[in-house]
């Protein structure tokens, strides 16, 4: 659950530029992509995710190391947009 002024600018920019994005952040060159957000992240195959390879320490290339996928922690069923009235508006009642 989120409470946004802007749907489009706050929720739906996170999940597409960010969880979503598997090019997020940049990484230095010779470096694999960090992929799609493992917690948030949804991605059309679970079991079909391979393993990720990172940096243990950020911007060192020699410390590559490759682990198990993290099992999807979120996974989304569905969703609709709810919306409330305004603060002043509940003050005012």
């Amino acid at each position: 659950m989120a409470f946004n002024s802007d749907i489009g600018n706050q929720f739906e920019f996170t999940q597409k530029n960010w969880a979503n994005n598997p090019g997020f952040p940049a990484v230095p060159a010779g470096f694999p992509p960090p992929g799609v957000d493992p917690v948030i992240g949804q991605t059309k195959q679970d079991a079909a995710r391979p393993d990720m390879e990172g940096a243990a320490i950020w911007g060192d290339p020699s410390s590559l190391k490759t682990v198990a996928t993290v099992p999807q922690a979120v996974k989304m069923k569905g969703g609709e947009y709810f919306f409330m009235p305004s603060l002043a508006f509940l003050s005012s009642l």
